[in-house]
């Protein structure tokens, strides 16, 4: 069952990140522009370059700061899907994510 507190915080952040995302292109699946999934408390945002994502999770992080919230590096993952893999460093407030 969930509380009042999870409720609302549920609420705050899918505003938050129709936000901070409503600009930002995602992927392309089957036509639809996919830029986040999200089940309970975990979300995935999905970005075609690494560059993308990058510019997706900065204006993320801008919104959290500015409504007093805080994304933490250590708790966020990122999985890299390509053909051709080479090293990319995705940052969270110059912290990079493993």
């Amino acid at each position: 069952m969930h509380s009042l507190a999870s409720s609302l915080q549920h609420v705050y952040s899918e505003f938050l990140l129709q936000e901070a995302l409503a600009e930002k292109r995602g992927v392309s699946l089957n036509g639809e522009n996919i830029a986040n999934v999200r089940y309970a408390d975990d979300t995935i945002i999905m970005a075609e370059t690494p560059e993308s994502l990058q510019q997706m999770l900065d204006s993320i992080a801008e919104r959290c700061k500015a409504n007093g919230m805080e994304m933490y590096a250590k708790k966020t993952k990122t999985i890299q899907i390509v053909k051709e893999k080479k090293k990319v460093s995705i940052l969270i407030d110059r912290t990079p994510l493993e």
